[in-house]
């Protein structure tokens, strides 16, 4: 199997890029494989074939099966699954800032002992969720998570850098050295590249199941699951599109553009919130549903924001057999050949070529794709 499915090649001419080709080789069409399942056989499955973000995909495959076969208590989804998702989103932000942002500002090894934390938090949420003390026992756990965001993200507690709200106050937290994540901050402002890759964004709206499953329905869903657009436009969906309006995230933007300063701004953002998220979903009763949809029976559709972005499923069942099923991955949306991603690349210039390729390296690994990938600059 390829380890890089994704390949970015950027052409330079004198001093800037000028020509991006994304091409991926990632298996899109891989859900075929459910196809005359039963049910309980595709839900057990999913989170298996898919161990990137396979919590968000097993939530999302239970959520469609569920909608598909209108009422089966063997798929409702709960409060743990919500905990869950938001414990894994936290856990893929974690190593990106942990073990990725880190080699950006030292070639050393990561922190081997935070490397372990950062991995035990999913185990041990699910085993707090068993647990006879369950609500005491998850606490813990978020504690955890609290006191690592704290010590090895942050430098301080997380709940109190949410209180930065504008660019210069991340500009002196960056400053202050506390932590990997504030030198890399500062490297980018002190080497001016706060505004690299900044291009007008095409964040994905919010769309209806029901407009989902039209798309989806239609002659060309497996091109448009290959490389998607909405209306014309390659949108993207990423931490930046879901925190735009949070203050500090909305300051950075409007003083250094939708850029790698905004994109880093807004990962943590939602790393930082992750503590609160976990509580509520703790002291939620019942997991919150996504919107309603008047489709035909036997076909569902779910939407989960999954890490990376918005992970959508569709189930086609008849009786306790999956007919069809497709899904749309985030990855294909940011990593579009014309999407944001293409085109802030294709906006970069620099007279230093080695700056050049750590600014395009920077850009997609703020972006984030859930899979390797290759770059190379001609």
């Amino acid at each position: 199997m390829n380890e890089r499915p994704l390949s970015i090649e950027i052409d330079c001419s004198a001093d800037r890029a000028s020509r991006v080709r994304i091409h991926s080789t990632r298996p899109v069409l891989a859900a075929r494989v459910f196809r005359q399942k039963a049910i309980d056989e595709v839900v057990a499955m999913m989170p298996r074939l898919f161990s990137v973000c396979g919590i968000a995909q097993g939530r999302a495959a239970k959520l469609a099966l569920q909608r598909a076969v209108s009422s089966d208590g063997r798929l409702a989804d709960s409060s743990d699954d919500a905990l869950l998702m938001e414990m894994e989103t936290a856990r893929e932000h974690l190593w990106r800032v942990l073990m990725d942002w880190s080699t950006f500002v030292s070639p050393d090894k990561p922190d081997a002992v935070r490397a372990r934390a950062m991995q035990a938090l999913l185990p041990a949420l699910k085993k707090a969720l068993g647990d006879a003390e369950r609500v005491d026992a998850v606490a813990g756990v978020i504690a955890d998570l609290e006191t690592l965001l704290d010590e090895a993200v942050f430098g301080m507690p997380a709940g109190d850098w949410l209180m930065l709200t504008d660019q210069s106050s991340l500009l002196d937290w960056a400053a202050s050295g506390a932590s990997d994540a504030a030198a890399l901050i500062h490297r980018v402002a002190e080497r001016d590249w706060a505004t690299a890759g900044t291009v007008t964004p095409h964040f994905l709206p919010t769309l209806s199941n029901n407009d989902l499953d039209q798309r989806l329905a239609a002659a060309d869903a497996d091109e448009f699951v290959a490389a998607p657009d909405w209306q014309g436009d390659a949108c993207e969906t990423t931490p930046l599109s879901r925190r735009q309006g949070h203050p500090l995230v909305r300051d950075v933007a409007a003083h250094s553009g939708h850029g790698l300063l905004a994109r880093l701004a807004a990962l943590l953002v939602e790393l930082a919130e992750s503590p609160r998220a976990l509580r509520a979903a703790l002291g939620a009763t019942e997991a919150r549903s996504d919107n309603a949809s008047d489709y035909s029976p036997g076909i569902g559709i779910a939407q989960v924001e999954a890490a990376r972005g918005r992970l959508v499923h569709r189930a086609t069942v008849d009786g306790d057999r999956v007919v069809d099923y497709q899904i749309l991955a985030p990855t294909e949306w940011n990593f579009h050949p014309d999407g944001g991603l293409a085109r802030g690349l294709a906006a970069l210039d620099d007279t230093n070529r080695e700056s050049l390729i750590a600014k395009a390296s920077l850009l997609v690994t703020a972006t984030d794709p859930c899979v390797g990938y290759s770059l190379e600059v001609h």
